[in-house]
């Protein structure tokens, strides 16, 4: 089948955009965005349906998010001088608060070790800590990264765009923060469903997977996913009666007009 048709297919199956849920979807958007992966190399069953605006609405956050990945994986072998350059590039151009800067103080960079949990193992020092410093508007940024991937695996869960009134809460923590290893194993022990992208002919490795939990009766869900050996987000989606003025999470309908 070609490529046009595979497409027309694919929508015929899949009107709706997964994102924003009302309008019809026109194009096949790859959560998380190929730039993420080595060689561009996606997971294959993660093509969802979009419409154009929705589709290009955070392109330059997924290009940031893309370049956050790359430099705080801590399995050097997926570094790609040449990708990281491009990727440095077109994050200066469009998101510079997501673009990685120096430390203008010692003091700086000891709080950022202090607020990252990171503890030294045996035989590193201070110097070692995988710390970066970065501008005022990378944390937003990542939410809405996260936002999109907790539409994203809503829809690919239960097959359908999350309903407009539902609200949304997300997270994240690096690799390498002292508790990550306990926040993931509380997490498995909640949600023992497990997903893990691939594609065929490829050593895709751990470059993306993720553990999900749903309660149908009360209309909850939730994920944990690790990008590489970098950045675990979470994410979470509750009905009207359980979201509604709980404190970090934001109405779907209201966090589209953002």
């Amino acid at each position: 089948m070609s490529g046009k048709k595979r497409k027309q297919e694919f929508l015929k199956e899949h009107p709706i955009c997964f994102n924003c849920g009302t309008a019809a979807a026109t194009t096949e958007d790859h959560v998380p965005s190929r730039e993420c992966f080595v060689e561009r190399q996606w997971p294959e069953g993660f093509v969802f349906p979009a419409c154009g605006p929705c589709n290009a609405k955070i392109a330059s956050i997924e290009q940031g998010m893309a370049l956050l990945i790359r430099v705080t994986d801590h399995d050097e072998s997926r570094l790609d001088q040449s990708v990281l350059e491009k990727l440095i590039r077109g994050v200066r151009n469009n998101t510079p608060d997501m673009l990685p800067r120096e430390f203008t103080s010692d003091r700086e960079r000891d709080k950022a070790i202090v607020d990252s949990g990171w503890v030294p193992g045996p035989g590193e020092t201070l110097a070692d800590a995988p710390v970066l410093a970065l501008g005022p508007g990378w944390r937003d940024a990542v939410h809405a990264f996260a936002r999109k991937l907790t539409l994203a695996l809503y829809y690919k869960e239960s097959g359908q765009p999350l309903p407009l009134d539902h609200y949304i809460r997300t997270e994240f923590f690096q690799f390498t923060d002292h508790a990550a290893p306990e926040i993931v194993d509380q997490f498995h022990s909640m949600m023992p469903e497990y997903r893990t992208g691939e594609r065929r002919n490829f050593d895709f490795g751990d470059q993306f997977q993720y553990i999900v939990g749903r309660s149908d009766e009360e209309g909850v869900f939730a994920f944990l996913a690790q990008l590489a050996r970098s950045w675990y987000i979470v994410g979470v989606t509750v009905p009207l009666a359980l979201g509604a003025g709980r404190a970090n999470y934001i109405k779907h309908e209201d966090e589209l007009n953002l």
